[in-house]
């Protein structure tokens, strides 16, 4: 299940130029981390301040093998971007041992 959504925030590293393999044959894929940042307005003041709690990094495929060769491209670390796409959940489930230390599953997005 995929949510669609967008992300504002700045480029951590360089985009990486990946091959993986599919049911269709070979992809050509761009990963990309970034910071997503969420900014709030607080009481009267002017400038908004940056939510802490809801800023975090976010992994990016482009999986379009046309828009990764441009992302790979023209992306560079430090850069601002608005990502537009879906969101997918990656569901991580705990370990025996990670459940006696009392660690349980969670979904990651």
């Amino acid at each position: 299940m995929a949510i669609e959504g967008k992300i504002t925030g700045n480029l951590l590293s360089n985009p990486i130029r990946k091959t993986v393999n599919t049911a269709g044959g070979e992809k050509h894929i761009t990963e990309f981390r970034m910071m997503s940042d969420v900014w709030k307005n607080v009481g009267d003041n002017v400038d908004p301040i940056q939510d802490e709690d809801k800023t975090k990094p976010v992994q990016v495929t482009a999986w379009n093998e046309r828009l990764a060769e441009t992302c790979a491209l023209v992306y560079r670390k430090g850069m601002r971007l608005q990502v537009y796409g879906d969101i997918y959940m990656r569901e991580n489930k705990a370990s025996e041992a990670e459940r006696a230390e009392g660690k349980r599953d969670f979904a990651d997005l």
